[in-house]
């Protein structure tokens, strides 16, 4: 019987492509990859807040629970401490129209508390 034939050396060395090499670790980058690309960032979990633009919006169409629910979440913020008060106020929720109070603006605090009164049937103090 003949011996078999051998295969040639570059074949006995290929792989399907199927089955792939896992990457080498000692392997370094080419010079003209450059820097690797920035690892998206995730998504936050209402540490940054809401934006003044959105509770706006919601206020103008008097979602006045939306923003009391979203606010109350929130860190406290001047930018978004007014919309925050004057929804709380709307819905009577006295606790979170005086945890409000504290971001808005000293010189418009007067006016906030006696817009709670009128418009919440609140009394919120000073």
């Amino acid at each position: 019987m003949p011996p078999h034939p051998r295969p040639p050396d570059d074949a006995r060395q290929s792989r399907p492509a199927s089955a792939s090499l896992p990457p080498r670790h000692d392997a370094s980058p080419s010079d003209d990859a450059g820097p690797p690309a920035p690892r998206p960032k995730p998504p936050t979990s209402g540490n940054s807040g809401p934006s003044a633009q959105a509770l706006n919006e919601l206020f103008n169409k008097d979602d006045y629970p939306t923003i009391v629910r979203i606010c109350s979440r929130a860190s406290l913020k001047t930018e978004i401490g007014r919309v925050c008060l004057l929804s709380a106020c709307r819905e009577s929720n006295a606790a979170q129209a005086k945890r409000w109070l504290a971001a808005t603006d000293r010189a418009a605090r007067d006016q906030l508390v006696n817009y709670c009164r009128t418009n919440g049937n609140i009394d919120i103090g000073r």
